[in-house]
């Protein structure tokens, strides 16, 4: 498994467990469940290799003409949402950047009116590995998702606050995009281009004081 390159703390994990109670409460009986259920347990505790064996377990149970069909939030979707998410996040937390991002796109094909989760988190994994500009654009594309009338649809029966992962993408996009910025604005400060590192990606910061000319600090007495 590759390495994280960047040190955060994993903050969607406990909405990915919450999240995954919920559902999980849907599904009565089945080898499917069972797996899923104990992932989920192996999940939260950190046993990330446990939990990723009984997610992939789960999807060769659901195999077939009669795949094992849930409903999450009230929507009649493939069980195998429940194990490719439940493989994202376990993947994610396990630091595989590549098997994670596979997974949360697997989630995004199978169910897609709740594509926002999914592009959260893909976020969040490519800001773990310092890949800005991909955590923007997936920050981006969970905004889009929560403005689109699948979102309502997905929220209409959930159990969090309807504005919440609306909330949530508005946040991470303006997160990520400042992140961006600051990380440009440090690389031409590094360079001694001080006027592009104060103007920046959108003109986001502005100071009368800096001229176009201007390429070297301002001493304290020109700047009053």
């Amino acid at each position: 498994m590759g390495s994280v390159k960047r040190t955060t703390t994993y903050c969607l994990r406990g909405l990915h467990i919450s999240l995954f109670l919920s559902l999980l409460a849907t599904i009565l009986t089945g080898c499917t469940a069972i797996n899923l259920m104990s992932a989920m347990s192996d999940l939260k505790a950190g046993q990330y290799e446990q939990a990723i064996s009984k997610c992939e377990e789960a999807l060769r149970n659901n195999k077939g003409s009669n795949p094992m069909m849930v409903r999450v939030a009230g929507i009649r979707v493939n069980a195998d949402y429940l194990s490719t998410v439940c493989l994202g996040a376990s993947y994610q937390a396990a630091g595989d950047y590549d098997e994670s991002s596979y997974y949360w796109h697997e989630s995004i094909r199978i169910f897609p009116e709740k594509a926002y989760f999914s592009y959260l988190s893909l976020a969040e994994l490519n800001y773990n590995f310092g890949k800005l500009e991909e955590s923007y654009e997936y920050s981006r594309q969970a905004l889009d998702s929560v403005n689109s009338p699948s979102y309502h649809l997905t929220m209409k029966k959930s159990i969090y606050d309807k504005d919440l992962w609306k909330n949530a993408a508005i946040a991470a996009n303006e997160f990520y995009r400042l992140r961006l910025d600051s990380t440009e604005m440090e690389n031409e400060f590094e360079l001694g281009n001080y006027s592009n590192a104060v103007l920046e990606r959108s003109g986001n910061i502005q100071l009368p004081f800096l001229g176009e000319e201007s390429e070297r600090p301002m001493s304290s007495q020109q700047l009053m």
